[in-house]
């Protein structure tokens, strides 16, 4: 049986119920290779609500954890935390095989440098919960861009709530993911205080990599109420992902009674309610963990992620133009 343990037993640790799939605790509670075995919290009720949700034990400090020598940790504490506790794991853990990483990664390029270069000297793999790179709704309509199905890219809108490095990454990522060509940064248009601290929400102009197709990126306020979504259009076909990543609409070019190009809707993807995204990066780890090759963990490793962070630490800190 695999043992995990999680660090940080908030929301997305362990969620308000135990039927929670989409949090760490509850994938890793209806996965039948794994057992929930330890976790903590700097918030003591925190990881005692945790514990007694999921039958693990409850530790009072990280090293404590290391005791109950678990195959995968997750840590799922705030982004500021990652790089200390993750070089913490890699350097006193004797078992751990997977580290399972809330996204953002790491705050700067040396800190994700220093973790890279620590994890070449072990056998630890780093796992990035950048989620829509394992929904299989997102996979499948990926391998139709690549496929050139819907023609070349032209443009495209994305709106994000609230926090750059907070929410805008998983909008760098899920473009990079589906679009296969990292996006970079043409322009900043506003920047305005979030509810995160020290990480605005940005707006401003993308471009793709190599290419001029601009990609307008908009932020809301997520105390009106949170918003996710993409307006990609293609040469035949544009693409909108509305529902935070749940709803695929897709329509295509064809013509009217009058000749003209108009697009009609053809297909409309809904949320696999049989397997989330959570659930399928615990599956995956689960086979990387049994049969140890690497190519299982493919494209969710942290060095898969670099050139994602690479946008986001270019535009931190930053002015407008």
């Amino acid at each position: 049986m695999i043992k995990a343990s999680i660090i940080g037993c908030g929301k997305i640790a362990g969620g308000l119920s135990v039927y929670d799939k989409t949090t760490h605790a509850g994938a890793y509670k209806y996965n039948k290779d794994i057992t929930i075995v330890s976790c903590y919290d700097v918030n003591s009720k925190n990881s005692s609500r945790l514990s007694k949700r999921f039958g693990c034990k409850k530790t009072k400090s990280i090293r404590e954890i290391f005791d109950d020598k678990p195959d995968v940790i997750s840590i799922c504490t705030p982004d500021s935390s990652h790089f200390i506790i993750t070089k913490e794991i890699i350097r006193y853990s004797s078992s751990v095989k997977v580290i399972f990483l809330e996204k953002p990664s790491f705050s700067n390029e040396k800190q994700f440098n220093k973790i890279s270069s620590l994890l070449k000297k072990t056998n630890i793999s780093i796992v990035v919960n950048h989620t829509r790179r394992f929904d299989l709704n997102h996979n499948k309509i990926r391998k139709q861009i690549l496929e050139k199905k819907f023609g070349q890219f032209i443009n495209g809108n994305a709106t994000y709530y609230s926090g750059w490095m907070h929410n805008g990454i998983h909008l760098i990522d899920t473009l990079y993911f589906l679009l296969g060509k990292i996006p970079r940064v043409k322009k900043i248009i506003s920047l305005q205080n979030s509810t995160y601290k020290n990480d605005p929400s940005i707006e401003l102009d993308l471009i793709l990599e190599n290419n001029s197709k601009m990609i307008k990126i908009n932020f809301f306020d997520k105390k009106k109420y949170q918003i996710f979504e993409f307006d990609l259009r293609f040469e035949n076909a544009r693409i909108r992902i509305e529902n935070f990543g749940s709803k695929f609409i897709i329509e295509k070019k064809c013509k009217n009674k009058l000749g003209e190009n108009i697009l009609k809707k053809e297909k409309v993807y809904s949320k696999d309610t049989s397997l989330n995204s959570m659930q399928n990066a615990v599956n995956i780890i689960t086979t990387f963990i049994k049969e140890k090759k690497l190519s299982t963990i493919k494209g969710y490793r942290l060095e898969d992620t670099k050139k994602v962070m690479k946008v986001m630490w270019s535009i931190k800190g930053k002015k407008l133009n």
